[in-house]
């Protein structure tokens, strides 16, 4: 779903609340499925209030009440050996993290360069190893790589620099940092 112009003028929070954009970002939690988070809710059990909760989360976003729950931690072991630790947020928090996400894809997909392709629709390895098939005639491998930790080592302060070059609100900006 592409956003509206109100949508691209509106704040981020605003957005994000819109009902429409809440039920597309449950639609694709639901898909995914996952485990419940610290609130025991699984998305079986979301789903059958599911209209009632996303209303109580449209009101709680747009009042600027809603604060994400503590994420559940999970061990699961590695292929290599050893262990990973996984952190799962609640059902309503991956909610408001994949509007939250939606709402920017459709307002900086535009600035992405036509070569990245992680974290973004329709796109991934398989993509990126077509784009440099026809690039690379003489290529024969394509690595894909995964920065160790990477997410936990982002330094917040470009983050926020690069929203706020993009015209997120500074409480946009707080919204997606915290």
């Amino acid at each position: 779903m592409t956003a509206t112009s109100t949508e691209t003028a509106a704040p981020l929070i605003e957005a994000m609340a819109q009902p429409h954009r809440l039920r597309d970002a449950w639609f694709r939690v639901r898909a995914a499925a996952g485990a419940p988070g610290t609130d025991g809710v699984s998305v079986e059990v979301f789903r059958r209030q599911a209209e009632t909760r996303l209303a109580d989360l449209q009101r709680s976003v747009e009042s600027r009440s809603y604060a994400p729950s503590p994420l559940r931690q999970v061990r699961i072991p590695k292929a290599a050996g050893g262990w990973r630790l996984l952190a799962i947020p609640t059902v309503t928090d991956r909610i408001v993290q994949t509007a939250c996400a939606l709402v920017l894809q459709d307002r900086l997909a535009s600035s992405f360069s036509d070569r990245s392709f992680a974290y973004r629709p329709f796109l991934g390895p398989r993509r990126a190893a077509l784009y440099l098939s026809g690039r690379l005639s003489s290529a024969t491998h394509v690595v894909t790589a995964d920065i160790e930790k990477f997410f936990d080592n982002v330094e917040h302060r470009l983050v926020a620099q690069q929203l706020s070059a993009q015209g997120v609100d500074d409480e946009g900006v707080a919204f997606v940092l915290r």
